[in-house]
């Protein structure tokens, strides 16, 4: 992210914003976005280590990635992106 060490979590929202800004995510947007708390509780219960990128859609898996950084496209995540969600 643009902010290298989350110190607290004003920072990882502050992330997260310019995330949103960046890929001009809005409230009538198709994506909801998440933040995790600085204790990183979802990302261990979700076991999100290494990192995988999923689309959900609808109740459906419409991309999954592999294990990363190296097992996921992110050329095939954005073609996914740009045909189910028109974005």
């Amino acid at each position: 992210s643009f902010i290298a060490n989350h110190r607290n979590i004003k920072d990882r929202l502050d992330a997260v914003k310019i995330m949103i800004e960046m890929a001009k995510i809005d409230k009538d947007s198709a994506i909801s976005v998440y933040c995790d708390t600085m204790n990183n509780r979802t990302n261990q219960l979700f076991r999100a280590s290494p990192e995988r990128l999923y689309v959900l859609h609808d109740q459906k898996v419409l991309y999954q990635g592999g294990k990363g950084p190296n097992g996921y496209s992110i050329p095939s995540l954005e073609y996914v992106l740009k045909k189910n969600l028109e974005i």
